[in-house]
């Protein structure tokens, strides 16, 4: 019987089985597919992340990023440069099974092409049921995504709620170096930077990320706003080729489903925590998931190894805890930062425009872009607000 068996090899699940061996725990992670595997993603992860996992990532990178273009839907823009940091553009399928390699370096058991169907709580251990074996631990870590196995089978979410989902579709296109340089947009150093276009939907937005020889193009929004989302996808895609001049016949384009937590997300039952998509852990802002599912499987990693030591099976409730106070406290005040953003194209044209002209603004926009947002920052975005653009921040009801 295993200590741990985490059930997903993403970056919750590899983060969550790698921190648990190395603290002393039989651990195994069960993955259904087999990497290197692809997984549709912008891919744009910011400093953070780096010092989560505490090694460099340089060399696993497509490229580094300096600054972000907003694109607004009336044509206005403002430049947000990260200054002394830099953010970075992975491939999903690169970055996980590094991830990966470096879970069982630390003694982790691997298991691919291992699909988990169930699980079942027993009186003093858990099951889970895969195609053809099963695995017996003590403790349970779900990193299995958004339809989450774990989730459904321990009783703790049979589904999200529509206003708790982002929806959209995604493409990654392969390019020539050569064209990825001469198409992207530059920032005023001349290094490469990501295109983010708030706005190019209702209650959502669209992005253009340069990668080393693919470009990934996107567009999302909140589920229960979505309307003819496959035309606006159709219709994006083709005015970002038109102004990019390029031609891509039949781009290999997949939809997505990203969860957001809310206060009201339960993330455990006895024996069992859920990680990373699987537990909602994306910025509600930027959809940006990497940095959380990484710092929630660091925490699930550091509580089952105090249940188990304690032999207390019942101590993962401090995981809900740790992750309400910890992660959901910043995803609660994104999630209000985008619902005030993203209501109309007039409010995001009247942001980035208030972008353009206050420096200390840009600053506060360029932290939530690199997921330093909190309720100190919340307050001094309101206090800036209501001081320096009394007119503004009643037609954005602050």
């Amino acid at each position: 019987m295993y200590d741990l068996v985490v059930v997903g090899s993403g970056p919750a699940g590899s983060t969550c089985a790698r921190k648990a061996a190395l603290a002393g725990l039989d651990t195994a992670i069960l993955e259904k597919e087999k990497h290197p595997r692809e997984k549709i993603c912008g891919g744009a992860i910011g400093p953070r992340v780096e010092q989560e996992l505490g090694v460099p990532i340089d060399k696993i990178a497509e490229r580094k990023f300096y600054s972000a273009s907003i694109l607004g839907p009336e044509g206005d823009s403002v430049e947000l440069t990260l200054q002394k940091k830099k953010g970075y553009m992975v491939k999903r399928s690169r970055f996980d099974s590094s991830l990966l390699e470096r879970a069982k370096e630390a003694g982790v058991d691997v298991f691919e092409n291992v699909k988990a169907v169930a699980c079942e709580q027993l009186r003093r251990a858990v099951r889970v049921l895969c195609e053809g074996d099963s695995f017996k631990a003590r403790l349970i870590a779900g990193a299995d995504g958004f339809e989450s196995v774990v989730a459904r089978s321990m009783k703790i979410r049979d589904c999200w709620q529509p206003d708790e989902v982002a929806i959209g579709f995604a493409t990654n296109i392969p390019l020539k170096e050569r064209v990825i340089e001469e198409i992207s947009y530059k920032d005023s150093t001349g290094r490469l930077g990501l295109e983010i276009y708030p706005g190019a939907i209702k209650w959502g937005y669209g992005w253009f990320f340069p990668r080393r020889e693919e470009i990934s193009i996107g567009l999302g929004c909140r589920s229960d706003k979505a309307e003819n989302l496959k035309a606006e996808w159709e219709s994006f895609l083709q005015q970002v080729q038109k102004n990019k001049k390029i031609e891509v016949e039949k781009p290999n384009q997949q939809g997505f489903r990203l969860p957001f937590y809310t206060r009201s997300t339960k993330l455990v039952s006895r024996r069992t925590m859920l990680l990373g998509d699987a537990a909602g852990l994306a910025s509600p802002i930027t959809g940006e998931g990497i940095y959380y599912a990484i710092r929630s499987g660091t925490i699930a990693a550091e509580v089952a190894k105090e249940a188990v030591d304690m032999k207390r099976a019942a101590h993962v409730i401090s995981y809900q805890e740790r992750i309400a106070e910890e992660l959901g406290k910043q995803l609660e005040i994104e999630r209000f930062i985008a619902e005030t953003l993203f209501q109309s194209e007039d409010r995001i044209s009247r942001l980035i425009r208030l972008l353009s002209e206050d420096k200390v603004l840009r600053g506060y926009a360029k932290q939530i872009i690199l997921g330093n947002s909190g309720e100190y920052l919340k307050r001094k975005i309101i206090q800036r607000m209501i001081t320096r653009h009394p007119l503004e921040a009643i037609r954005f009801t602050i």
